[in-house]
C-alpha cells in the first residue's frame, strides 16, 4: 500500500476516533453511567462464573467490585487506539526523525487527553480527573512504544 494512502486512511481514522472519544466525553453523567453499567454487566457475565445465576444483591456486589477497573481500562483502551492511529499517521512523514515519530504522537495524545478531561468540566455531572489523564497517557504511551518498535524492526528489514 502506498504511503500516501496509509497517511490518508490513518488521518481519517484519527479524526473519527477523536470524534468517538469526544462523543463519550460529551455524555452527561447519567448517560455515561448507563453505557458503563451495560459494559460492566457484560464483563461480569464473561468473567464471573454463574454470574447470571446470582441474586440481585450478589450481582450488585460483583458490579461494584469491577466497575472502577473496567471504566479505567476503557479509558486506557480508548487512548491506546488513539495513540496507535496517531503513530501510524505521523510515521508516514519521511521528514520526521525516528525520535520525532515517537514524540509527536505521544504529545498529540497528551494534549488530547488533557482537552478531553477539560471538556468534561463543561458536561453535566462530569469531572476532570488527573488520574484519567494519566491512564489515557499510559494507553497512548504503550501504543506509541509498540508502534515505534514495529516500525524500527520494519526499517531494519526484520518484519515485512
Amino acid at each position: 500500500m502506498k504511503i500516501k494512502t496509509i497517511r490518508l486512511i490513518s488521518l481519517i481514522l484519527l479524526v473519527i476516533w477523536t470524534g468517538v472519544i469526544f462523543g463519550f466525553s460529551a455524555q452527561n453523567s447519567e448517560d455515561s453511567s448507563e453505557v458503563s453499567h451495560g459494559i460492566v454487566d457484560r464483563v461480569a457475565e464473561a468473567v464471573y462464573p454463574n454470574y447470571k445465576n446470582l441474586n440481585e444483591s450478589e450481582k450488585q456486589e460483583v458490579l461494584e467490585r469491577i466497575d472502577m477497573p473496567v471504566r479505567k481500562l476503557a479509558h486506557f483502551l480508548e487512548f491506546f487506539v488513539l495513540g496507535l492511529i496517531a503513530f501510524v499517521f505521523f510515521a508516514t512523514f519521511n521528514g520526521f526523525s525516528l525520535k520525532l515519530k515517537f514524540i509527536i504522537p505521544f504529545v498529540y495524545g497528551l494534549i488530547y487527553a488533557v482537552i478531553d478531561e477539560l471538556h468534561q468540566l463543561l458536561v453535566a455531572g462530569r469531572a476532570c480527573r488527573v488520574l484519567d489523564v494519566c491512564i489515557d497517557l499510559a494507553g497512548v504511551l504503550l501504543a506509541v512504544i509498540s508502534g515505534f518498535l514495529v516500525f524500527k524492526k520494519m526499517r531494519s528489514g526484520k518484519i515485512g
